[in-house]
């Protein structure tokens, strides 16, 4: 029986390992300490073309202008045919637009990076780090709040870094986080009713991890 355990075992971890290889063999890139992609890919899905997504629509003539696929529309990314993109190039993109605008490689903490990465995707980085910002002030105390800029510089960086070295600053600031975006997704649909259709998988995604 132990022996069984043992290759069980020894057979997951291989099979893992693998995995994790062929993701980044095929992506190109992979998240210090996390495979985030993989999360994101997840969280997206592939191709729609849903009326009540504006994202579906272009930001010039207002007429649909090819879908969203993984996250990526075509409002946001009209020079490319979203309905033939690849998971390749979907994280390329992902690296240099999203990744890199929240500087997740410089953040030790992946479960933050990870969490800003996501909703950058989700609801662009400008937005995701004005949340950040605003949690950094919240949290800060006394300390002088950061403007909303909406770009992460490095003193962000390092802010977050100098207050998340154990778990329980890590929850906090992730709690903070979280419930900054939700109260954003509520204001949306207040905004716009249209919209309700998405609070719920919004909120999903919102509170769970990767």
């Amino acid at each position: 029986m132990r022996f069984i355990i043992t290759f069980v075992l020894g057979f997951l971890f291989t099979a893992s390992a693998l995995a994790a290889d062929c993701e980044k063999a095929l992506f190109g890139w992979t998240a210090r300490g996390g495979h985030h992609i993989s999360g994101v890919f997840g969280n997206e899905g592939g191709f729609q073309n849903l009326k009540s997504d504006r994202g579906n629509f272009s930001a010039e003539t207002g007429k649909n202008c090819g879908g969203t696929n993984y996250g990526l529309s075509c409002r946001s990314y009209p020079a490319i045919n979203v309905r033939l993109l690849t998971k390749e190039k979907a994280a390329e993109i992902y690296h240099s637009d999203q990744w890199a605008a929240v500087k997740g490689d410089n953040i030790k903490s992946q479960y933050i990076a990870y969490k800003l990465f996501d909703l950058g995707i989700n609801m662009g980085t400008g937005s995701a780090i004005i949340l950040m910002e605003q949690t950094i002030n919240e949290l800060n105390d006394s300390q002088k709040d950061f403007p909303l800029i909406g770009h992460i510089t490095q003193a962000h960086v390092d802010w977050i870094n100098s207050y998340t070295p154990d778990r329980t600053q890590r929850h906090l600031f992730i709690a903070t986080l979280k419930l900054k975006a939700m109260h954003r997704y509520l204001s949306i649909v207040q905004k716009n009713p249209k919209m309700k259709n998405f609070l719920v998988t919004w909120g999903v995604r919102d509170l769970d991890d990767e």
